[in-house]
């Protein structure tokens, strides 16, 4: 059996009640923020009259103005808004927007209170065309979609020709009865509640921006975690020099290390809240990157000149080498003994440094000399000094 083509059905099987229902209420949207812009256009220079107790036609055109920048600020503003909150519920605040408010300037007792209340109305009114023109343009996805567009665009014409009926008929009654006639639009809410939701696109734009606001937000994380830890090296790594000067290199590197072990054993398995975690880092940076300062403040007091940069090189990399596989083995320890708990294993892991404790008992003290010197007056043990007397780079 052939399967008729859209074509031969007819071009009104291709569209969905709810591509109609949009259409009606854009295009009646727009009418009706025609009828409302127009019945003021016909009326400011009555109302300017009456409520100044004279004609002035800088006034009127002020009140004018007035209204058309609201429509401007209200496209932009709620313009950008729809394509966070949806395109309906900003839609529904346009309409009530410019209907209320156009209904309330009718009492108004002065010139200004008018202007401030026909500038209100103009935000409102502005909503309707970016909001109704993307509407149409997403919920017609279809080959009709131009000319969707196009009777949704008459509906401001339709709108003015209304308006023209309406003073025609009410003028004569005064500015505020016919402005009061703005307030129709109010009832069209009704139908958009009803007959209109969101199209799908809009869903796939709230879901794709919430994934990508949690991808700003762990950047966010990370990028604070790491300046506090960085805050508190920058410490660590200033004052390591300062310190080791007051207190002697072998307790201001035990210092570091007992801050550094001390703040790894609190940070990962205790710290359960982001603002714990950015208090404690600044500990961690102080007591880890301190200890890379006290590397390069001690070491080269404890080697001679013809083996200082030697000594240096594999004091401060030989540790690397060894540490190298240590993501790996958190990993796999987390998942052999502490039952993937990932920060659990790395404070096992770091619990190695321990290791630090035995070579520091075993390091003499310094105190701001170099153990190894050209001058054996200078050294820390008078005998291993005169050993080495001749002992330099040029030697």
């Amino acid at each position: 059996m052939a399967v008729a083509s859209p074509g031969a059905l007819g071009w009104r099987h291709e569209i969905s009640h709810y591509q109609w229902a949009v259409l009606v209420a854009t295009t009646m949207g727009w009418a009706l923020d025609g009828f409302d812009s127009s019945l003021f256009t016909q009326v400011a220079a009555p109302a300017t009259t009456d409520l100044l107790g004279h004609s002035s036609s800088f006034y009127s055109g002020l009140a004018v103005t007035v209204f058309l920048f609201g429509w401007a600020v209200g496209a932009v503003v709620f313009g950008a808004l729809a394509d966070y909150v949806g395109r309906v519920r900003v839609l529904i605040i346009g309409v009530l927007t410019y209907s209320v408010f156009t209904a309330l300037a009718t009492l108004s007792g002065e010139f200004w209170h008018f202007a401030v209340l026909r500038f209100i109305a103009g935000i409102g009114s502005g909503v309707e065309l970016p909001i109704g023109a993307a509407l149409v343009a997403e919920a017609w996805n279809n080959r009709h979609r131009a000319k969707a567009s196009g009777i949704m665009m008459s509906g401001l014409a339709i709108g003015s020709f209304l308006s023209a009926i309406v003073y025609n008929v009410v003028g004569g009654f005064g500015w505020r009865v016919t402005l009061a006639f703005g307030l129709i639009p109010a009832l069209l809410v009704l139908f958009i509640r009803s007959h209109v939701h969101e199209p799908g696109s809009t869903a796939r734009v709230k879901a794709a921006r919430a994934v990508r606001k949690q991808e700003r937000t762990a950047v966010s994380y990370v990028s604070w975690a790491t300046a506090m830890l960085n805050l508190g090296g920058l410490i660590g790594y200033a004052s390591w020099g300062f310190i080791a000067d007051k207190i002697g290199r072998k307790r201001t590197y035990l210092m570091s290390l007992v801050v550094g072990i001390v703040a790894v054993g609190v940070l990962y398995p205790f710290a359960t809240s982001y603002t714990m975690y950015m208090w404690l880092l600044p500990f961690v940076g102080f007591g880890v990157f301190g200890v890379l300062s006290g590397n390069a403040v001690f070491f080269p007091e404890l080697f001679g000149a013809s083996v200082r940069a030697s000594a240096l090189a594999v004091t401060n990399s030989i540790g690397r080498l060894l540490t190298a596989a240590g993501p790996l083995l958190a990993g796999v320890i987390a998942s052999q003994w502490f039952g993937g708990s990932l920060a659990l294993a790395t404070t096992a892991v770091c619990g190695l440094i321990v290791i630090s404790f035995i070579g520091l008992a075993l390091t003499p003290e310094t105190h701001g000399h170099f153990l190894y010197s050209d001058d054996p007056s200078a050294s820390v043990d008078g005998l291993v000094g005169k050993n080495v007397a001749a002992e330099g780079i040029g030697s």
